[in-house]
């Protein structure tokens, strides 16, 4: 294993220890690891399955779940591959891990959702290991844990079948792996393997788990760099990890009917807006979920630390970083943190139905959070100072070195994804703020690595603790009124959807979103890449909505004047909303006379 000099030890210390030091007992550390387990257990599975179950959404398709359990059931059926003209993801590892489930408990969402909330739970106890690997005290990584689980998108998206909480969960486990790797003198190649595979997994579930994949073999290359015969038995692994990959892109691009996604490079205004705002969204979220983190590390703190190794980067860094999300509010002050789940209307925002839906919070409430994230966003960049200066007097002095391998692996993680996300926007390809949830977790474990919160945070009685502990309620009272609003406003709709259904028409006379439609017809929705026209999409829309001669609409403005159906959606955090089905004029598919 390569050793960290001397420099390195400068900008980031060694592991610490817990109370006990060197002394720490096995009872003691088998407590922490089961208080961690069980507090992580019910902030990241107990908590939002129960939520989603409590208002009926456990057992439906949500957003693009109704594709990939339509996939994942027909597979486990027949043994075929279909993606619905849906998913662009790669599915297979998504779906062969979510197989046994359906083999034990049948053609069943509910079943499938709670085991994606356990998947999950794995990666955020593989974030608290991560955390001790790179030498984070053991309550800075739980806090991390901890943030992530009780925030506003978690909640959304743990209890479905999409791919970001598997694909967060195996990235970290890989990373976790490596890690285990290298906590010898010589690195464990068995454990390196178990990276591989993992990571393989990851971009198994979806492309963009390359990322984690070329940082595990960046770690595996700097920790052999003098172990020639280490060196080509892991090249043999990796190898064959690249053959089974190239062998998984074959069967993908074999499956006829999924999504095909072309980038397309147009340097235009509205790109260079979507880069800038994409930035500064990402920025503003990582800010938002890991709040309590960064308090904990104290800002003032990591400012003071920044200036004091160097003002004149730290005023450029954190100059720049408040322009670009200055400007970020700007161009997308609708979406000032990606979107499409930590939005100001709820998760999916306005994508599924047509009318008003209710905001989940006040907008003056809203804004003060944005503006809050913003600031934490800043502190996060300039943790990074100390580091980078310290970089460059080693490039200067000709002691540059790769240092320790598995925080090089974390940082090109991160660092990889941020890059690969503004690519993807800039050729115009898709892209939500779930997709950060792999990199968040990173992201606040190198910040308190770099950040050395003082030894006063880890007292009971530190002033910085009631600090913490706001900044966690305020995390975790977003992460409810998120998950209860989804819950609440997906159950209504499905459940006026299903009401029309019982007054003798058939489920593809009903418009009642894309979810809706896609299960029931098995249809996708239309799609509109980036290089189409409007008039196009317009004309995949007509076509797609012949047939469907009642429509479910949210808070009309005015009562409809003929209702089929209807029902009501409530959250603690914003008042109650009505739900209607109402005609569309057009003619029914089923052949079942117009209302």
């Amino acid at each position: 294993m390569i050793r960290l000099t001397d420099h390195a030890h400068a900008a980031y210390p060694p592991p610490m220890l817990g109370a006990g030091g060197e002394g720490e007992t096995a009872r003691g550390r088998r407590g922490e690891g089961l208080f961690s387990a069980a507090l992580l257990a019910v902030v990241g599975v107990v908590v939002p399955v129960t939520i989603t179950w409590s208002y009926g959404a456990l057992n439906i398709p949500r957003s693009d779940d109704w594709s990939y359990l339509r996939t994942l059931f027909t597979f486990s059926r027949t043994g075929h591959w279909h993606f619905n003209d849906w998913a662009s993801m790669t599915l297979f590892g998504h779906v062969l891990l979510a197989t046994p489930v359906v083999k034990v408990f049948g053609d069943s969402p509910a079943a499938v959702n709670g085991f994606v909330a356990c998947i999950g739970l794995a990666g955020l106890l593989g974030l608290v290991k991560l955390g001790r690997l790179l030498g984070v005290a053991p309550g800075g990584a739980l806090l991390v844990a901890v943030s992530i689980a009780v925030g506003p998108m978690w909640g959304t998206l743990a209890p479905t079948f999409m791919t970001d909480v598997p694909a967060f969960a195996v990235q970290t486990l890989a990373l976790v792996a490596v890690g285990m790797a290298l906590r010898t003198q010589r690195m464990s190649l068995p454990w390196f393997a178990a990276s591989l595979a993992l990571a393989a997994l990851g971009v198994a579930i979806r492309q963009y788990g390359a990322i984690t994949l070329v940082a595990v073999v960046i770690a595996g290359a700097v920790a052999l760099r003098s172990d020639r015969r280490s060196q080509r038995i892991a090249a043999g692994l990796v190898g064959a990890t690249v053959m089974v990959l190239a062998a998984v892109a074959v069967a993908w691009s074999s499956v006829p009917d999924r999504l095909t996604l072309t980038p397309s490079l147009s340097l235009s205004t509205k790109t260079v807006e979507d880069v800038v705002g994409s930035a500064g969204g990402f920025l503003r979220l990582a800010g938002l979920l890991l709040l309590p983190v960064i308090v904990y590390a104290n800002p003032r703190r990591v400012m003071r630390r920044a200036v004091a190794a160097d003002r004149d980067l730290s005023v450029v860094l954190g100059g720049t970083t408040a322009l670009v999300l200055l400007l970020a509010y700007v161009v997308h002050g609708s979406r000032p943190f990606v979107g499409n789940y930590v939005d100001r209307r709820g998760a999916l925002s306005d994508d599924i139905l047509h009318g008003q839906r209710p905001l989940v919070l006040p907008s003056a409430v809203f804004d003060a959070l944005v503006l809050i994230a913003s600031l934490a966003a800043i502190a996060l960049v300039l943790s990074s100072v100390p580091w980078i200066r310290s970089q460059l007097d080693r490039r200067r002095a000709g002691t540059l070195s790769p240092g320790d391998p598995l925080l090089l692996a974390a940082a090109v993680t991160l660092i990889t994804g941020f890059v690969a996300y503004e690519l993807a926007v800039l050729v115009q390809l898709p892209m939500f703020d779930r997709y950060a949830l792999p990199l968040v977790g990173i992201c606040g474990l190198l910040h308190l690595r770099a950040a050395r919160p003082s030894t006063d945070a880890e007292r009971s009685d530190s002033p910085l603790w009631v600090w913490v502990g706001a900044a966690l309620l305020v995390t975790a009272g977003l992460g409810l009124a998120f998950t209860s609003e989804s819950s609440s406003y997906d159950s209504a709709r499905w459940a006026v959807a299903q009401r029309v259904v019982q007054r003798g028409f058939a489920p593809g006379d009903v418009d009642a979103g894309y979810e809706w439609s896609g299960w029931m017809r098995g249809v996708a929705p239309p799609y509109g890449p980036a290089d189409r026209t409007r008039r196009v999409i317009l004309d995949k829309k007509r076509r797609y909505l012949v047939g469907t001669c009642v429509e479910v609409v949210v808070n009309p403005p005015h009562r409809p004047r003929v209702v089929i159906a209807e029902g009501r959606t409530s959250a603690w955090s914003r008042a109650s909303v009505r739900i209607y089905a109402v005609p569309t004029h057009r003619p029914c598919g089923s052949g079942h006379p117009s209302p």
